[in-house]
Formats: C-alpha cells, sequence, structure tokens
C-alpha cells in the first residue's frame, strides 16, 4: 500500500483552504451589494410613506383646531335697537359674532349691524359676560372694533401675508349661545379676480355662511383667520357670503388699534401687496404694483372706473411697488392724481379727482 507523500497533502488542504476563503469573500462582497441595494430601495420606498402617514387630513385636524380657536370667538349681543338705526327689521334675526386679536380684550367684528350703539353686551365662551365698547367702525370694508376690560384672553390672529388662495380649506367658527362653538366647514370659492363685481369685498366661500350671523371668523389649516364675515345691510337670504380677506383685515384693525379710528382711504380705495400667484394671474408684473381690493361705491376712485383687481403701477408719476406706497401716494389734499395700471393684462391710464 502506498502513501501520499505528506507535501502532497499539504499542497492540497491548502488550495482548498484558498477556496474556501475566496467563496467566503466573494459572498461578503455579493451580499454587501445586494443589501445597499435593499437598503436603498427601502428608502425611497418607506420614506415617502412615512411621511404621508405623518400628514394628517383636515378632517382629523378639525377638532383640535376648533379647540383652539372657540375660546377666542365671542357672541355679541344687540338688544334693543336705538332709535337712529335704519331698517330695524333687517337685523332683528340676526346674530353678532366677534374675534378677540388682543389679550387686553379688543374684538374685531362685522360693525354693519352697530347703528349707533356705543356699549354691546358680549359674551366670552366661558360664559361671562362683559360689557364692549365700540372704539371705530371702518365704514369701507364694513369691520368694526370692540373693547373689553380683559385680561390674558384666548385670541386669533390673521392670516395677514397674502390674500386667501381659491381652493383653501377651512371653517366657519361661531358661538350662537355664548357658551361652546358652531363649526361649518368650506373653502375660499372665489376671490375678486373671478367674481368681479359680483363680489362687494374680496373673497367668499362655499358653502355660505347662513345670513343670520355676521362677524364670524374663516379659519385655515394653521389656525389663523383667512376671513372675517361683513355683511351688508341689504343681504338677502340669496346672497352669498363675502367677507373681508385676512390680510386687508389685519391692516384695518391694526390702525384702528393704533389710533382708535378706521384708516384712510383716500379717494375710496383699499390695495394690498401684489403676491407672485396672483400677480400671474392679473397679468401683472411681480415685482411691482399694488392690487386694489375695495373700491368705495361712489367715490372718486368708483367714478374714475377704477376696479377691484386692477394693479397700480404709478400714481401721480411715483412708482409704487406696494400698497404702503400707494397710500403715501395718494394726497388726499391733491385735487386730481394720474393713476398708471394695469387691468387683465392691458396697461390704462386713469386720473382720481377728488
Amino acid at each position: 500500500m502506498s502513501v501520499a507523500p505528506p507535501a502532497m497533502s499539504f499542497r492540497k488542504l491548502a488550495i482548498t483552504a484558498v477556496v474556501v476563503i475566496a467563496l467566503i469573500v466573494g459572498g461578503v462582497i455579493v451580499g454587501a451589494q445586494l443589501w445597499h441595494r435593499v437598503a436603498t430601495v427601502e428608502r425611497h420606498v418607506v420614506a415617502p410613506i412615512k411621511r404621508v402617514t405623518n400628514r394628517a387630513s383636515p378632517s382629523e385636524v378639525l377638532p383640535d383646531l376648533v379647540d383652539a380657536a372657540c375660546p377666542a370667538v365671542v357672541k355679541i349681543g344687540l338688544g334693543v335697537p336705538p332709535a337712529s338705526a335704519t331698517k330695524p327689521s333687517a337685523l332683528a334675526s340676526r346674530q353678532l359674532a366677534g374675534i378677540i386679536v388682543s389679550p387686553d380684550g379688543y374684538i374685531a367684528t362685522s360693525g354693519r349691524m352697530l347703528g349707533g350703539r356705543d356699549t354691546l353686551p358680549v359674551q366670552l365662551n366661558d360664559g361671562r359676560e362683559l360689557s364692549g365698547k365700540l372704539v371705530a367702525i371702518d365704514p369701507l370694508s364694513g369691520l368694526a372694533l370692540l373693547k373689553v376690560d380683559g385680561r390674558n384672553l384666548a385670541t386669533l390672529q390673521f392670516a395677514d401675508d397674502d390674500l386667501p388662495r381659491t381652493g383653501a380649506w377651512g371653517f366657519v367658527v361661531t358661538s350662537p349661545a355664548g357658551s361652546g362653538c358652531a363649526v361649518q366647514t368650506g373653502v375660499i370659492g372665489q376671490d375678486f379676480v373671478a367674481g368681479g363685481e359680483a363680489l362687494k369685498s374680496s373673497v367668499s366661500i362655499s358653502p355660505a355662511i347662513s345670513e343670520n350671523v355676521e362677524g364670524a371668523p374663516f379659519i385655515g389649516a394653521d389656525g389663523r383667520v383667512l376671513a372675517l364675515s361683513a355683511f351688508p345691510d341689504d343681504a338677502s337670504a340669496d346672497d352669498p357670503s363675502v367677507l373681508v380677506p385676512g390680510d386687508a383685515a389685519a391692516r384695518i384693525v391694526s390702525e384702528m388699534l393704533r389710533s382708535g379710528a378706521p384708516p384712510a382711504a383716500p379717494f375710496g380705495i383699499v390695495a394690498e401687496d401684489l403676491a407672485p400667484v396672483l400677480a400671474k394671474r392679473l397679468g401683472a408684473d411681480r415685482q411691482r404694483g399694488a392690487v386694489v381690493v375695495m373700491v368705495k361705491p361712489g367715490s372718486p376712485a368708483d367714478k374714475a372706473g377704477l376696479k377691484a383687481g386692477d394693479v397700480v403701477l404709478t400714481a401721480g408719476q411715483a412708482p409704487i411697488s406696494g400698497a404702503s406706497e400707494l397710500g403715501r401716494a395718494l394726497d388726499p389734499d391733491a385735487d386730481s392724481i394720474d393713476l398708471e395700471i394695469v387691468r387683465q393684462g392691458e396697461r390704462q391710464d386713469l386720473t382720481l379727482k377728488s
């Protein structure tokens, strides 16, 4: 019987070991590549799903939004109309809501129903009833400011960064019993660009607020007030709810808070800064201009043909980049002021006469 030399056995063992090590190393390399691909695929698939899962729908967050907003919504009593009030029968069935805008008790509401009243009962959402004193009414927007004695009151904030976009979701909050809140969901149905002369203010919501409630806030998904309702005295059951947008309301209320009087509206104009999205819709240069959102009927602006949606580029030869510049350029003591505007993408010249 022959026996394999020791050198031959050692050589076979070494070859076998090298093959095994090569297989292990190869397996590790292939496995690492496959694991990297799987991990990459998981990141691309799982991460978006996680983000979508964390994004709550409006119906899911609505109860929390209502809980946060409700303490700042008040019911304002009208009592017996004063002898100087007009159309008492038209006002008799209506309710007046409002929102607290400062912790020390300033309240923004609709002024079209106040009709000569200086003091009104204000019922807070916790059941307390306080005496509200009328501070000012803005005749153009219809917004009013009241004051009650309070400290550390819950407040609501206007969305003052832009006009609300058509289709923006939100909800109306009222306190019809002066305790707890009633809610109605809706969307911004149209603005002054789509509604044109049909709108006396700037935006409307769909479905419409009941014609029996004024001063109700329309609150967006971030908890800020997108608009505040201010119905005209001659509103009927067929009229849509029209609302003063948060941007305009913020400016008007801020001025009344600061001076105790409504803001000046030279020549009957209320304008806002021109946002890029709105500029595109209006066919205007988004880098400059002030967009007109309200024109007082019968005012010099109305007589000159100025309309909601017009973008003012110059006033009295001065270039206009925003609403503040337009306000400074509209000198109320001037006999006339020439305007260059953009209307539906076309430039026009108008003259305001005092």
